[in-house]
């Protein structure tokens, strides 16, 4: 996990910075807030599909939500050590407790608390501008 601290480092300096994500709605008539929301629900299905195929095992399908340059330096064998070092930390993966999206910086940051058997972590899921992840961490509470 420690391996990929740089990359998100990197990816979260491109954003701007991961800020607290805001409830947001969008006034009546307002297509681009409309489509701001429609993004971050786009993102956070493809965020909840990515983490359903890391629970399953299924790291194949979890590496296509990733932009196609992460692709060629990260593997589905890299992606299940990033994910069993997650488990052994936290126990195993029980499922979702809440999500959110914030849309402040250049491309959205989906925040997932997931509930594993020691406790719920905060799943930082960073898209591009594509809606395709280029990176995931994890937060402990």
């Amino acid at each position: 996990m420690k391996r990929y601290l740089p990359v998100i480092v990197i990816a979260a300096a491109l954003l701007g910075g991961i800020a607290p994500a805001q409830a947001q709605t969008a006034p009546a008539g307002d297509a681009a807030a409309a489509n701001v929301l429609a993004q971050g629900a786009d993102v956070t299905a493809i965020a909840d599909t990515f983490i359903e195929s890391l629970a399953s095992g299924d790291y194949a399908t979890a590496l296509q939500s990733y932009d196609p340059a992460i692709r060629t330096t990260l593997t589905a064998e890299s992606l299940a050590q990033q994910w069993n070092d997650l488990i052994a930390s936290t126990g195993a993966y029980e499922g979702p407790v809440a999500t959110t999206v914030d849309n402040s910086g250049d491309a959205p940051v989906v925040i997932m608390t997931g509930q594993f058997e020691n406790g719920p972590r905060d799943l930082f899921i960073l898209f591009n501008s594509n809606n395709q992840i280029i990176s995931m961490d994890a937060m402990e509470f």
